[in-house]
């Protein structure tokens, strides 16, 4: 349904797939003793972790810590109070000695980094803008001490934690897709289902919907439902203008070109989740037999996708018309057989009327003979 955007989408995906996954396994180091690099978050098709991997660094003074965007979720890397005005991004490498506000712009995939080289002793929280809870801690001493992070022992720390929040996040996607779909019949006598729109920890998304793939009549409807707090789309039809930036007004903009869905045209729900302003729900009545992809705009690139196939109505085949089986014609009982008992009633029957006719004849006779000696 995406053509080659869709298709050039697909390879993006599976090829930073595949990267991420030697990368966190064999992460970059360094350049110099007094440097690290760490995960500003990672993931894999479906499952994106928002995590600094580690959470937690200790460095010296003069440290250089290098945050990479690995995986395609957009993240930043901000430090100390937000300003009252705009939020402007500082340019990479930037310094921090712990006051006034730095933040990397929003960054993310293969290739991107942002380093900030801490200047002064202190404890150093740090966070994404994006993300509510992706936070880390820098802490800066001021001479080699038994604490102090090697590129090593950040790595360590940084493949344990993605390991757990990444067990995680698949298991309430297992527990999902083992729940069954919630119906309910409507007024009309169509049908609707509920498909859930993602699952999400406090470290990370499950981008996918629940279930992935649904069959249904035409005229049904699909309501999709968020319970988590991440930001998502239902989508259906190419993106006007290509891929989108997050920060594209058309994310937000619900599209709803008609009552029913027939397969035409951009149909989009607008950003749903909790606390969104458009809510958590969106609805849609299909009017046309026939199968749909639909999307996330925001995690297309992650997987974020589903399929929903409409059935015709099926018309039933004409009634066989069935013969009545004749009744059989049931008759009175006639008068016991007296024959011989060798012969049938019949024959029975008829030697009586015989023999009725004898006796009436024979007592005729005697009437009349008694008649005629009276006279």
């Amino acid at each position: 349904m995406f053509g080659r955007f869709a298709v050039l989408v697909s390879s993006f995906v599976l090829a930073i797939a595949m990267a991420g996954a030697v990368y966190l396994a064999r992460p970059g180091s360094g350049s110099a003793a007094n440097e690290l690099v760490v995960f500003a978050g990672q993931g894999e098709g479906g499952y994106a972790v928002n995590a600094f991997l580690p959470a937690a660094i200790t460095v010296t003074e003069g440290t250089a810590v290098t945050w990479d965007f690995a995986w395609l979720e957009p993240h930043t890397v901000s430090l100390g109070t937000l300003p009252a005005g705009p939020i402007i991004s500082t340019p990479s490498p930037a310094t921090y000695d712990g006051t006034g506000f730095v933040t990397s712009d929003m960054t993310f995939g293969p290739g991107k980094r942002y380093t900030i080289t801490f200047t002064t002793a202190g404890t150093y929280p740090y966070f994404c803008l994006i993300h509510p809870y992706h936070r880390g801690t820098v802490t800066v001493v001021d001479e080699p001490i038994a604490a102090v992070d090697t590129q090593a022992t950040v790595d360590a720390r940084g493949a344990s934690e993605y390991a757990t929040a990444l067990g995680e996040l698949k298991n309430i996607a297992t527990e999902a897709r083992a729940q069954p779909v919630e119906t309910r019949l409507l007024a009309d006598g169509s049908t609707e289902r509920i498909i859930k729109i993602a699952r999400a920890t406090q470290y990370g998304d499950v981008q996918q919907f629940f279930p992935p793939a649904l069959t249904v009549a035409q005229g049904d409807t699909i309501t999709w439902r968020s319970a988590a707090r991440s930001p998502h789309t239902v989508t259906l039809g190419p993106f006007p203008d290509g891929v989108p930036l997050p920060a594209n007004p058309l994310v937000d903009a619900i599209s709803r070109p008609g009552d029913a869905y027939a397969g035409e045209g951009y149909w989009n729900s607008g950003v749903l989740g909790i606390d969104w302003p458009v809510g958590t729900e969106f609805s849609l009545k299909f009017a046309k037999p026939g199968v749909y992809d639909y999307y996330c705009i925001l995690h297309i690139d992650q997987g974020h996708r589903g399929t929903i196939e409409v059935l015709a109505p099926v018309t039933p085949s004409p009634t066989a018309v069935i013969s009545p089986v004749p009744t059989a014609t049931i008759q009175a009982p006639g008068p016991p057989a007296t024959g011989t008992g060798t012969g049938s009633d019949a024959t029975g029957r008829n030697g009586l009327v015989a023999a009725t006719v004898l006796l009436l004849s024979g007592v005729t006779g005697l009437l009349f003979a008694a008649k005629v000696q009276k006279r």
